[in-house]
This record gives C-alpha cells, structure tokens and sequence, in this order.
C-alpha cells in the first residue's frame, strides 16, 4: 500500500504523464520499487522523460537505475541505450558508456546524436582522434548538423590544433548558434594563434553579452598584455577581480603588469590580496619578494623569497633574486650561496655565472671566480660588461696574459666593439706596450670618432688612462 501511495504521488507530479518539470519530490528508491513490483501503466515516453530530467539534473546514478528497469521491459530499445550510455559517461565509466553507445548504434545505425554523445565521451576519455571520427560521422549523417560542428571544435581545441578549431567555431557562429560560447572560444583560440586583434574582438563580442563573465575578463586582459595594452590590461584584471572578489589569478596578472610598469606598490598590494585566498603559492611569493628587491626593500625581498623557496626549491630565480637582495645588504657570503644554488639549477644561464663571478671576486675568490666568469662568457660571447669585468679582475690579480688573451679573442669573435679595443689598449698599458696600446685606441677613435681626444702619450698618460678605465669600468 505505501509503495502504491507512493506513486500515486509521482502521478500528481506528472498530471496525465506529461510535464515533469523536477524530480526533487520523487522518493526514487520507492518510485523504482514500484515500478519492479506493480502494473504501473507508465508509458515508455513518460519513462523516458523521467531519465532525461535525471541527466539535465546531473543525477547519472538515478538515470542509470531508471535506464536499466526500461531495458529489462524494452530490450530493443535503442534511446535507452543511449541514455543509459550518457548516464555511464557522467559517472565517468567511459569504457562502458561506448560500449551501450555502440549496442544503440546497432539498432539505430543513422541517428547522428549518437555519434555525437560517442564522440563527447570519447573526448571525455583523451581520445580525441576517435572523438573526432565520431563527429565526421554525424555530419556523414546530416552534413548541416551544428551540434556535431561546435563539438568538434572543442576537441580540435584540445588537440591544440586552434586552426581547425576557429574554422568550427566560425561556422556555427554563422549559423547563428552557440553565439555566446562561439565568441568565447574564438577569443581563446585566436589568442593562441596570436591573433590578438581578432581574440579581443571575439572577447569583447562575448562580454557585450554577458558582462559579468569574470573569466572572460581576465582572458581578455591576458590579451591586451600580449599587445602591450598594459593599462588595458589592468583594467580587465581589476573588473575581474570586481566580479569574483577571490579570483587570484587575476590578482596575480595584475600585480606582474603593475610590476612591469614599474608601479611596484600596486603590484605588492594586488599580490598579497591573492595570498591572502592562497598562502602558499610559490610563484606569488616569488614576484611578491621580487617586487621588494626591486623597491630595494631587501629585508622583505627575502623575507618572502625564503617562503617561495621553503615551497619550491627548483625555482632557481628565486634563489637568484635573494642573492642579488643579501647582495644589497652587504651579505657577499649568503649572496654567494644562493648564486651557487641558481647556477646548479639553471647552468646554462650566463647572468647566473656572472653574478657568481662578481661575488667570487669580492671575497677574493679568484681562482673560483676565473672558472664562473669563463662560463658566463662561454655562454654569452657577444657580451661586453662581462668580458670587461672578467679582464678587469684578471688585470687587478696581475694575471696579465690570461686578460690580454681573453680580450684578443674577444675581438676575434666581436670585430666591431669599440670597448674591447679599448679594453685590450688598457692591457697594453698596463704591460709597457705603448706603441700597441696608442694603436689600438685609434683603431677604437677611427670606429668612433665622437670619443677622440688629442693627446700626447708622453705628456698626457694619465689622461688616457684616466679616460680608458671610465670606457671599461
């Protein structure tokens, strides 16, 4: 008697088995029990409903139970095995929800829906060329069939093959679906193909219509960065934020574009709002000391930069940007250490040797220092500050060959830099080579003029030394 009480209630919820809106006053484990045990008269199309509002209220394990008893009673069915395919994949059981697509395939060889649910789910898995495949067979089916189209363009999208994703997204777009994920999702994939112009196009287009999308917003400020809009930016990120008070992502951007405007008090005060929903993130801990070192706040510089690295320890920039602060606090020896750790984990850097070096030479490292500044100019060969305070060092230490060595293959390798002639003329002096040192200056004068001065060696020396140490110091 209660079971049937019971459905008498679903039939006061569907009035001639028509209209079922919601599925919130259905004690299910009953309804089903009476369903198993009495002569209902349900129709199939009332079942059927009854399973589709289960799926649009994302209650998979209802709709599978549901599915089931209706296959029991209809076993040729093939729209349960449909939705009994779709209820399996929001359960993420894929293997078996393409295995029930298939056995509906089997019954209804050309309904392109079916291919298209496949093809979702065979997205759902990462396999996307099968998921592909699912949607050329719709479109096989009913060539016009949008739904198919749009799909596709999410798996192309994917695929990161953004080419083939904007053409779909184009195409349902002209047919005047989907328009509002359509303008989304062509801001998203033009910005990747560096289209920006037509990804802020399709952005603004999205939020003309739906103004309080806060994703929306923050991707379009990503854009406006990538074209150098940084004011533009700012103003994107900050509406986010607006949207969704906690979105730190945005809080995050927009301190790195108040950081590269050089604002680095609004960068600090975006930064520590996003700590303030995420406390541990290492890359805001980073930009956030970063942003101290750069005011030259270097207390707090490594204040924060100990908590990024307490959280990451393969960040090598942060080891190198607290060496530059205890390096700015006089610190040579932390400095040293942290240049030491940087250069373990990104050795292929020269500006990490070469801040080694420097530090090296400080606390009179040399031989330590020598090995540091002959990577950092292995590595950047072309870079003048190192190669002249690499000879500089080699000539304060009287290891005078070393430094006229290194400064002729300098000039072998960078024929036009005025500052290595120079460099190397400083040297000659240095050694009595006058007649070598005067012609390499005017080698130097003849390839800038602006710096030539009249002099006589003999008489003016001091002037050209003094004049050579301001070139390459």
């Amino acid at each position: 008697m209660e079971d049937e009480l019971e459905f008498n209630e679903l039939e006061g919820l569907i009035p001639d088995n028509e209209n079922l809106k919601s599925s919130s006053n259905i004690n299910f484990d009953k309804f089903l029990n009476s369903l198993k045990n009495n002569n209902t008269g349900i129709e199939y199309d009332t079942l059927e409903e009854l399973i589709n509002l289960f799926l649009d209220e994302m209650q998979f394990q209802k709709a599978l139970k549901l599915t089931d008893f209706v296959i029991e009673r209809y076993p040729y069915s093939p729209e349960t095995y449909h939705l009994k395919a779709i209820a399996l994949d929001g359960l993420g059981r894929f293997e078996e929800a393409i295995e029930y697509f298939d056995k509906a395939l089997t019954y209804n060889p050309s309904d392109s829906e079916i291919y298209i649910n496949k093809g979702i789910t065979y997205d759902n898995m990462g396999k996307y060329t099968d998921a592909i495949k699912c949607y050329e067979f719709a479109l096989q089916i009913d060539d016009e069939n949008i739904e198919a189209v749009f799909n596709m363009g999410f798996t192309y999208e994917k695929m990161n093959d953004y080419q083939k994703a904007v053409k779909c997204f184009r195409k349902v777009l002209k047919a005047g679906e989907y328009v509002l994920d359509c303008h989304y999702e062509l801001g998203f994939c033009n910005d990747f193909l560096e289209n920006f112009s037509e990804s802020v196009k399709h952005y603004r287009a999205h939020l003309d219509m739906v103004p309080n999308n806060y994703n929306a917003w923050y991707n379009l400020g990503i854009v406006y960065n990538k074209q150098g809009k940084i004011l533009k930016s700012i103003e994107c990120y900050e509406l986010s934020i607006a949207i969704s008070k906690d979105f730190t992502p945005a809080m995050y951007n927009c301190g790195n574009a108040y950081a590269s405007l050089g604002r680095f008090d609004k960068a600090i005060s975006c930064y520590k709002s996003a700590l303030v929903y995420k406390s541990n993130d290492p890359l805001t801990l980073h930009n956030l000391g970063n942003a101290y070192y750069e005011k030259n706040d270097y207390e707090n510089a490594v204040k924060f930069l100990d908590k990024a690295i307490l959280l990451d320890q393969n960040n090598w920039d942060s080891f190198y940007v607290r060496g530059n602060a205890f390096y700015g606090q006089n610190n040579v020896e932390r400095a040293l250490e942290d240049f030491k750790s940087a250069v373990i984990l990104c050795p292929d850097l020269a500006e990490l040797w070469y801040s080694k070096a420097d530090a090296e030479r400080i606390l009179e490292k040399y031989k330590d220092a020598v090995s540091s500044f002959r990577k950092a100019i292995q590595l950047e060969p072309h870079d003048e500050k190192i190669f002249i305070d690499y000879c500089n060092m080699l000539l304060e230490t009287r290891r005078f060959e070393d430094a006229g060595k290194i400064a002729d293959e300098f000039i072998r390798k960078n024929p036009h830099s005025v500052l290595a002639y120079y460099e190397k003329s400083k040297y000659c002096f240095t050694v009595s080579d006058f007649e070598k040192g005067i012609a390499l200056l005017n080698i130097a004068f003849a390839m800038k003029p602006e710096d030539k001065f009249d002099f006589n060696f003999d008489k003016d020396w001091q002037k050209v030394v003094r004049f050579l140490i301001s070139k390459t110091s």
